[in-house]
């Protein structure tokens, strides 16, 4: 697999379940504004990350979610449930098309339609209209630009292109393309520059700048803080293609050429400039154009170049030596001259010039300096604000000016002065608009914030194939297995080559023991898994089939750092499964049986885990109407399950452990969650297989709780070596509870089997050599007894002799003998025997 898509697969997962985690958080909570953003981060980055593949129905439906996040973060859109539905639907489409591109390398042929359906009933569900998302990415109509898209091309720019556009021919398309990238798109795999070169017929480009940019200190080099502005002669579907990964970042419009055309610069009076304006139109037509290029080759010299009549003059130079311009240009420039402004023009000019001069005193006056300077600033400030306003010909105002600074200087202050200038600053210049704060596309997340966020999640990550783990461990197993055989080595080997040779073969022995025994702890870490990757697929699994059920259930997830090997934290979500869908199906009320009971409509369902020594313990509780014991030892009997005589002398815990039997259920029919007698008795065998134990509390009308208890991992067993028939087998220690030797004096037969008393609770006795068929051992004086927990009873299993406790690493039967029952594994000891280890919940079975 290509490894660009398997990083992409290992990373939409996640961004799937963090998506989903918050979506559903939001749901209990619409105003949590922080959990919108994680879930727009979501969803745009596994957009840009897909945009990387020929999977084009998934970034269309990503990018719709996106667009109605955008609308939500703009408050143009309420979180509601509807939209939760629609964008949790989006998530498990695109986690499905995950599975294929995994499985097959390609989407499903019906992709296409389903983006289609999917993107449609999210406006329906919604309400979305066409343009909720802002217009982001959207088509304009052809027609003028926006001020701020061509303002940002200079007059020779848009020449230039209008130059293309002859070029290309009367039909050409001509397209305005503001793109402004992601803050964070180097992050993204996005790279501006490249999608910018990428554009075919662009014409003209503008880069913007920050405004102000932020001082040296806050800068971060890693956030692209850049606009781009182009006009291109392009198809606009190639334009989109082209965007089509960063699409809410981009508004793309098409224009009329004749939009390019805008004379612009300060006002200008020249009568001259509108009687060439009169006598333009019926000589453009006539075809003078030479004359009237001979007239405005005359005027230009006179105008300064940076007003809008010399901007109106050189487009009509521009477009007089271009026969081919369509004549709907030349109306702009030739409007423009008819538009300037009459005889008053001068005076406005100056009153503009002036206010600019008193507003710059004022500021310069604010902003101080040394008090050695104060009377020379004061001094200079005084005289251009009087000059200026006697320029304008206000006497009276320069007056009060002038009296203003005598007395400050009197007063060795500014005080008097800035008072006398601010007012007229302020009447004569009003302060330039603010430009709004800029927003990132991102949303709020400023700068700082996303470095606040990259330096919380700095610690380095390495993704590590689990093979190569699987493997690492089989090698350590390997080895604690020689390791296993130089002690018994260097047992036998003082008969042979001398003590001191034994003892420094132990030596070294003892140093590979330690160093083995710490690279295998180190590999069972790198296997430790947090269980709240199997809690985390739950939420939305209870939001779901509690709605289909109808009733109201709040999930409780902790313990959810709590880690364990992976084996056990992967085996654990279908045990898991059973458990909630019978916990939802069976033990928790509806809203109203709730009420009438006196609790509240709202259930609680708890999935708790907790480390609990060498073992992991994790629990699924709820609040609701509890196990029936009766109804329970009524349905056993019923179904064969358990003798009435027997049923009768269960208690409550001990019939509540009837639920796990095959085939039992409380239901009369299977419903679509429960019902089959299949799911319960699936969790015991699961559980117990991966060396673990179930257990059952509950109390009628308030609750039940199922606990699960396994190994914190299954890479390494301890067993207790034991002798039975002439042959040597191991025994997992953990359903050991004690072993005991009873003078067979003691042992008495009830009924067909044997038992004894321990503790004043009477045994049942089986013989281990009996029970797997082998010739019976020696009868001794004493019998030597394990006695082992099975299914919440006690037995006593014996054997011919207890051998040594060991740590081994088992290794499943294969071959012909896979799945053989009776047998949990082998292990090599240290001679190089293979020792069977025996699985004693089933064989007493």
């Amino acid at each position: 697999m290509n490894p660009l898509l398997q990083q992409f697969l290992l990373e939409g997962r996640d961004l799937i379940q963090e998506a989903t985690d918050n979506l559903l958080a939001l749901e209990r909570d619409p105003a949590a504004a922080e959990r919108v953003a994680v879930v727009f981060r979501a969803f745009h980055t596994l957009k840009g990350s897909s945009g990387l593949f020929d999977v084009q129905p998934m970034t269309r439906v990503l990018h719709a979610a996106e667009d109605a996040l955008a609308a939500v973060r703009a408050g143009r859109l309420e979180i509601a449930p509807a939209l939760i539905d629609a964008l949790l639907e989006y998530l498990d489409h695109t986690a499905r098309w995950l599975g294929d591109l995994e499985a097959a390398g390609a989407l499903p042929p019906d992709a296409n339609a389903r983006a289609a359906d999917l993107i449609g009933r999210l406006d329906h569900r919604t309400g979305r209209a066409e343009e909720d998302a802002g217009g982001t990415g959207k088509a304009g109509g052809a027609g003028d630009a926006g001020e701020d898209d061509l303002a940002a091309f200079p007059e020779a720019d848009r020449m230039a292109v209008l130059a293309a556009v002859i070029e290309a021919g009367p039909r050409a398309p001509l397209l305005a393309v503001a793109y402004r990238p992601d803050p964070r798109c180097f992050f993204n795999g996005d790279d501006p520059l490249r999608l910018v070169r990428a554009l075919d017929g662009l014409a003209a480009l503008r880069i913007g700048e920050p405004a102000p940019w932020p001082p040296a200190g806050d800068m971060d080099p890693f956030i692209c803080a850049l606009t781009f502005r182009m006009l291109a002669v392009a198809d606009e579907a190639s334009a989109r293609d082209v965007f089509r990964f960063v699409s809410d970042q981009v508004r793309i419009q098409a224009l009329d050429p004749a939009s390019l055309v805008r004379p612009q610069g300060t006002p200008h009076d020249a009568p001259q400039l509108r009687t060439l304006a009169a006598a333009l139109d019926g000589a453009w037509d006539a075809g003078s154009r030479a004359d009237l290029r001979r007239r405005v080759g005359d005027l230009l010299p006179d105008l300064p170049p940076g007003s809008a009549p010399a901007s109106a003059l050189r487009w009509l130079a521009w477009l007089l030596d271009r026969p081919d311009a369509p004549r709907a240009w030349a109306d702009r420039p030739v409007a423009a001259l008819r538009e300037m402004p009459g005889p008053d023009l001068a005076g406005r000019m100056r009153r503009d010039v002036v206010r600019a001069v008193v507003a710059e005193q004022q500021r310069l006056l604010e902003l101080g300096g040394p008090e050695a300077e104060r009377a020379g600033r004061s001094g200079s400030a005084a005289t251009v604000v009087i000059n200026a306003l006697l320029y304008e010909g206000n006497e009276d105002e320069a007056r009060q000016v002038a009296e203003a600074h005598a007395e400050a200087a009197a007063a060795g202050t500014d005080t008097p002065l800035r008072d006398a200038i601010g007012p007229l600053a302020r009447r004569r210049a009003a302060p330039p608009a603010q430009p709004p704060a800029a927003r990132s596309p991102a949303g709020p997340d400023a700068p700082e914030t996303q470095r606040a966020r990259g330096r919380a999640a700095s610690g380095r990550v390495l993704r590590v194939d689990e093979a190569r783990i699987d493997q690492l461990l089989n090698l350590v197993s390997e080895m604690i297995a020689a390791n296993g055989r130089v002690a018994w080595l260097a047992g036998e080997a003082g008969p042979v080559a001398g003590e001191a040779f034994a003892h420094r073969l132990r030596d070294v022995n003892n140093v590979l023991d330690r160093l083995i025994r710490e690279m295998h702890g180190t590999v069972i870490q790198l296997r430790m898994l947090p269980v709240g990757q199997v809690f985390q697929r739950f939420p939305r699994l209870v939001r779901d089939l509690s709605r289909r059920l109808g009733k109201e259930v709040r999930l409780v997830l902790e313990g959810e750092e709590t880690e364990a090997d992976k084996g056990v934290v992967e085996n654990l979500f279908e045990p898991l499964l059973h458990l909630v869908r019978n916990s939802l199906d069976h033990g928790i009320e509806t809203p109203e049986e709730r009420r009438a009971a006196g609790k509240p409509a709202e259930a609680t369902l708890a999935l708790r885990a907790l480390r609990d020594g060498d073992r992991i313990v994790v629990t699924v509780g709820d609040d609701g109407r509890g196990i029936d014991a009766d109804a329970v030892r009524r349905r056993a009997v019923a179904g064969g399950l358990i003798d009435p005589a027997d049923a009768e002398s269960l208690g409550e815990e001990e019939a509540a452990r009837l639920i796990f039997s095959p085939g039992f259920s409380t239901r009369e029919t299977a419903s679509e969650l429960s019902g089959r007698g299949i799911g319960m008795y699936a969790v015991r065998t699961m559980i117990e297989k991966a060396g673990g134990h179930v257990g059952v509390r509950s109390a009628r009308g308030t609750g039940t709780t199922v606990r699960l208890e396994l190994p914190l991992n299954i890479a390494m067993t301890r067993i207790l070596t034991v002798t039975a028939g002439q042959r040597r087998f191991g025994i997992p220690i953990e359903i050991v509870r004690e072993t005991v030797r009873l003078p067979r004096g003691l042992i008495r037969p009830v009924k067909r089997h044997r038992a004894f008393v321990l503790r004043d609770r009477v045994v049942a006795l089986h013989r281990l050599d009996r029970l797997l068929g082998l010739p019976p051992g020696p009868d001794d004086a004493e019998a030597r007894i394990m006695v082992v927990e099975v299914d919440g009873r006690s037995d006593g299993i014996e054997v011919d002799a207890f051998g040594e406790r060991l740590d081994v690493v088992l290794k499943p039967l294969d071959g012909l003998l896979a799945n053989t029952p009776g047998y949990l594994g082998t292990t090599v000891l240290g001679n190089g025997d293979v020792l069977l280890v025996l699985d004693l919940k089933e064989i007493l079975r």
